[in-house]
């Protein structure tokens, strides 16, 4: 950032270079720099000079457009004798102004030629490659297919950054297999929308290696500037083979460079291309799938022009048949009697000691944590589920929690759900719950300020009642046991016999008269974009809960109205809200309370 131009006494005093390099005789180099010019006044353009420190080899008067970045590359050079070079820029002092700002990124000198040194050659990551137009530079990763050119070498290779299609030009014998781990030496370009580099020398370093598959969704598959372009991904979308329009491979093909053939698939709303190569592919020659047939795709993520596309088609994987959808649990369905148990293997009778995703349940864990089924029971089937706890630092106790689901339950009905609980020493805690799944919010029954139950080294039974409303039995419900507190850190909860069961009256707790007014910490929090706010209200009386921002300006109302007594909750959508702390007010009658909550986007 220019700050003192009167200072600046000629153009060498503001300058920007790279320390001195030593350039071996008998080296070809190729010295190259980006930069990008930001103007303080709006200047449409600035001038300055690339130099190499040696010389007669030197940019002078190079304009460069406001906020666009620019690439200089010097021709390549061969040294006769060994030189120092200091490639860099200097910016002219007819055009600076204070608050002019220059970026420069990646002056760089390369060797790409042979020299008496055994020193390696700087490698490029294929990510940062892949922005370096018609730049020549080395980039080093696994090959990710064998070579399918004919009359030049073609592949593509991949390292932990990116992807790219490789080029050799009359090298359409190299032998390459997948796993060979290679440095390329040659200059980068596009056909079609593709990024390829064009090489000059290929070296094999290794064989062998893995190749890193990468799974992504739809929407990241058609994005043709997507991270994953070059590299070998799976798409997590069932696909839909479309054989009127496809020409699938059914024959043989032995042909010329670059042949190879179009078959589409549906998936979601979209018809995508997988383009199969002849000759070199599994699927060359075999017969065609059915129409309507269900596959799983996997291949190389590239592009032709404007579309995205798969690539490939070289392993019997590539175009998979997906595994048998598992057959459902034999989760209880209604009607119910008075007595019948709603939850499936809530006793973790049917999971194995060792077991760490038993049937029927769903674990989270944070970092560090660990559960497991162990044989030691609150009751005769000798097993319970043993959760090591270590405390995230949040007061989010679903952070570490164990669920039993799903579970059916009936609208009106009355149900009481049971845990059996114990810690390894005393003075742990943990919370039991009912709740609908994401479906339904999230919503408990008891609201979400669940009580907290005091543990000791002693089975202890936990239990309550509720009612099913119609969103619960829309939803389905899940019991489950948060442990995510301070109090936990480093300790391990028992868990066993989790049931629900049906039993007679219509009582429910939420609905039980509060005996004092209140308002809960939201829930979740932080959220995005929605959130729930319990409260109760222990006699009818004029209720208002609103929304303010941190300038106290008023953004939303909740509710407005005369309610009789209860515990209630509402949600609240900050979808038009941007991210922020923000206070939600109850006032229920005499009685005023604020509580905090963040939005994060």
């Amino acid at each position: 950032t220019i700050t003192d131009i009167d200072g600046a006494a000629e153009v060498y005093t503001v300058q920007l270079a790279s320390i001195n390099n030593e350039l071996e005789a008998g080296g070809t180099y190729v010295m190259s720099g980006r930069i990008k010019y930001v103007s303080s006044t709006d200047a449409a353009s600035a001038t300055l000079n690339f130099v190499s420190g040696i010389s007669g080899i030197n940019l002078y008067g190079q304009s460069v457009n406001n906020e666009e970045w620019t690439v200089f590359e010097f021709d390549t050079l061969t040294t006769d004798t060994a030189v120092t070079a200091a490639p860099g820029f200097h910016l002219s002092d007819s055009n600076l102004e204070n608050g002019d700002v220059y970026y420069v990124d990646n002056i760089r000198i390369e060797k790409i030629g042979e020299s008496d040194t055994d020193e390696p050659a700087e490698i490029t990551a294929i990510a940062d490659a892949r922005t370096y137009q018609d730049s020549s530079l080395v980039i080093s990763g696994i090959a990710s297919t064998p070579n399918y050119g004919f009359n030049n070498g073609q592949w593509f290779l991949q390292d932990e950054t990116g992807g790219i299609n490789v080029i050799f030009f009359g090298e359409g014998d190299i032998e390459v297999e997948p796993g060979d781990e290679h440095i390329l030496y040659g200059t980068i370009s596009s056909y079609e929308g593709q990024v390829q580099i064009d090489v000059d020398s290929a070296e094999v370093v290794s064989t062998g290696n893995d190749v890193l598959v990468y799974e992504i969704g739809l929407d990241e598959f058609l994005n043709v500037e997507s991270d994953y372009q070059g590299q070998y991904v799976a798409l997590t979308d069932t696909a839909t083979y479309l054989s009127e329009i496809s020409d699938w491979p059914v024959e043989d093909f032995d042909g010329w460079s670059g042949s190879g053939t179009n078959v589409y698939f549906q998936v979601a709303e979209d018809t995508i291309t997988y383009r199969i190569d002849r000759d070199e592919a599994f699927f060359d020659g075999t017969a065609e799938p059915a129409d309507g047939e269900q596959f799983l795709l996997s291949g190389i993520l590239s592009r032709f022009n404007e579309e995205a596309q798969f690539y490939g088609g070289f392993f019997e994987d590539d175009i998979l048949t997906p595994a048998p959808a598992p057959t459902p649990l034999p989760v209880p369905e209604p009607p119910y009697a008075v007595g019948d148990t709603l939850n499936y293997n809530g006793s973790l009778t049917l999971s194995d000691v060792g077991a760490t995703a038993p049937v029927a349940w769903t674990i989270s864990l944070a970092e560090g944590s660990s559960a497991e089924v162990v044989g030691d029971a609150a009751d005769e089937d000798g097993k319970a589920l043993a959760v090591t706890v270590a405390w995230s630092g949040t007061t989010n106790w679903y952070e570490n929690e164990a669920v039993n689901e799903p579970i059916n339950v009936v609208e009106g009905e009355t149900y009481e759900a049971s845990v059996w609980l114990k810690a390894d020493e005393e003075g742990r805690s943990g919370r039991f719950y009912a709740g609908m799944p994401a479906s339904g919010s999230y919503e408990r029954a008891r609201g979400f300020s669940t009580p907290v139950s005091e543990l000791t080294t002693e089975w202890q039974r936990v239990a309550f009642t509720f009612t099913a409303t119609e969103a619960q039995a829309t939803n389905g419900m899940r019991v489950g046991v948060e442990t995510n507190a301070e109090v936990n850190d480093g300790g391990v909860i028992y868990i066993d016999d989790i049931v629900l069961q049906k039993v007679e009256g219509t009582s429910n707790e939420v609905g039980d008269q509060p005996l004092s007014f209140k308002l809960d910490q939201n829930y979740p929090n932080p959220f995005n974009p929605t959130t729930n706010i319990s409260y109760a209200i222990p006699e009818a009386t004029q209720v208002t809960l609103e929304v303010f921002n941190m300038l106290g300006q008023k953004v939303k109302t909740l509710v407005n109205e005369r309610q009789v007594a209860g515990s209630k909750m509402v949600s609240f959508d900050a979808s038009s809200l941007a991210s922020g702390v923000y206070i939600y007010r109850l006032q229920a009658g005499s009685f005023v309370k604020s509580q905090r909550m963040t939005l994060i986007k």
